[in-house]
């Protein structure tokens, strides 16, 4: 079957290790993606997984925050990128996972100071993110059944997942270094540059290119077989960090001849090119005899100091210039800061001054509203006793002290004079009153209370 199709796969998790300050990317070693079955049912061929690694570099990492989460939400249409997969320098691995499956390694770099605050959201997650890569798929096939698996695909870019998105790699992940990229890498990439505006050769001189598939098939292997073998071996070689114990790979293999195996050297952050021989398939690398290599439509090694300390001279003319622009950049930004926050300290002197104002009028308003609260109850309470008076001929004194205890429960003198009278009502209906030769009569009112008010509020002026 063939036919484009986009399909995302999240990555089970990011990790991030120490951070080193003063540099301008922080390099992540990335697990992007794994042959065999996934959470999409569409198993991808190793074949295919070799077949698009040259489709990886460039790519975009890419993520959108979000500011009531404080994380990383999922794929957004205005998703904005924090790093990318370095041309030069991915350092390009297989990785045989315990289940058999072949997971793709690389590098990503990760802007330090354009990142907003992904490296925040990193460290309130332990250091540990998921990610999704996003593909399109070319070509697949069927198997008898009729189950269907990648055959051709091509990467688009890997995004950055917040907490709650389940990946459909497992074991995917990518972490981050405990180095990060500073002027040495740049100078590697610089020298790259270099050699790429080395004079063409003249027509009808020819690369002549390695067979790997010839080679391999003198071991009764595939190529691919044979890059996964040189890949492994290349790995064992391990080194140190100052005051550190943490034994770190040194070489991740970039490609290989019939005498050469040529590897990112992460101690030197250089390319060596490596001796190497292969008997009764097995494989045995001489890092003893690692020589530097350059890259310029074939490997080279670098034979001669000159050829090197012209590469450099030129690597720092033109780190000069780059950073004497990043200066310039670097100062106006500062500038446009110094001015924000004075602008945040305006705003904020005001905002203080409105929040007392507001603090005044809530306190102004909580006096008078416990003042209003305080007249209206005594006129409620005045009320009810009213009533209670006028139907305590038919109350015993006991339910006279009761009723008068009620009056706190009553929000409306209303609802206590409808329900005192009809108690009152029930109470006497059918009751012969006897004479007790008791006096009752209402309280009788004040000098004050017979004045006429034209309000509630006109007696309380």
């Amino acid at each position: 079957m063939s036919g484009i199709r986009k399909l995302v796969f999240n990555v089970d998790s990011i990790d991030i290790k120490e951070e080193i300050e003063n540099s301008q990317f922080k390099r992540a070693r990335a697990r992007i993606f794994a042959s065999g079955d996934n959470l999409h049912g569409m198993p991808v061929l190793e074949s295919a997984l070799y077949d698009a690694e040259s489709t990886i570099y460039d790519k975009p990492l890419i993520w959108k925050y979000n500011k009531v989460t404080d994380d990383a939400m999922e794929h957004e249409e205005d998703q904005v990128p924090c790093g990318f997969v370095p041309r030069i320098g991915a350092n390009v691995a297989y990785e045989r996972a315990d289940d058999g499956r072949l997971f793709f390694v690389v590098d990503i770099l990760i802007w330090s100071f354009y990142c907003g605050k992904l490296l925040e959201v990193f460290k309130k997650a332990d250091d540990k993110k998921s990610v999704s890569v996003e593909i399109a798929v070319i070509d697949t096939e069927k198997d008898d059944d009729g189950n269907e698996s990648i055959k051709k695909f091509v990467y688009y870019g890997i995004t950055i997942l917040g907490s709650r998105y389940t990946p459909a790699i497992p074991d995917a992940s990518i972490q981050l270094e405990q180095f990060s990229v500073d002027k040495s890498t740049v100078e590697n990439i610089l020298q790259q540059s270099f050699l790429n505006n080395k004079p063409k050769e003249k027509e009808g001189d020819e690369v002549v290119s390695f067979n790997k598939d010839e080679y391999a098939k003198q071991f009764s292997m595939t190529a691919n077989q044979m890059k996964e073998l040189l890949h492994n071996a290349c790995r064992e070689e391990k080194y140190t960090y100052e005051d550190s114990d943490y034994q770190h790979t040194r070489y991740y293999l970039e490609d290989y001849s019939n005498e050469y195996v040529y590897a990112y050297d992460c101690k030197e952050d250089k390319y060596a090119a490596i001796p190497y021989s292969i008997e009764e398939a097995k494989i045995s690398i001489d890092f003893s005899a690692a020589k530097p290599a350059i890259y310029y439509r074939k490997w080279e090694i670098v034979e001669e100091v000159a050829d090197v300390l012209k590469l450099k001279e030129f690597a720092k003319e033109l780190l000069a210039v780059e950073f004497e622009q990043k200066d310039k950049e670097l100062t106006e930004l500062k500038e446009q800061v110094q001015t924000f926050e004075a602008q945040k300290e305006e705003y904020s002197t005001k905002i203080a001054e409105f929040e007392e104002q507001i603090e005044a009028f809530k306190s102004d308003n909580a006096s008078l509203l416990e003042f209003k609260s305080n007249v209206e109850k005594e006129a409620r309470l005045r009320d009810m006793e009213y009533v209670l008076n006028s139907v305590s001929e038919d109350l015993t004194p006991q339910q006279i002290d009761e009723w008068r205890e009620k009056m706190e429960q009553f929000e409306s003198s209303t609802d206590y004079s409808n329900q005192l009278k009809a108690f009152a009502y029930e109470n006497s209906r059918g009751k012969q009153k006897k004479s007790d030769n008791i006096v009752r009569a209402a309280l009788p009112k004040t000098k004050d209370e017979q004045e006429k008010h034209t309000s509630l509020w006109e007696k309380y002026k």
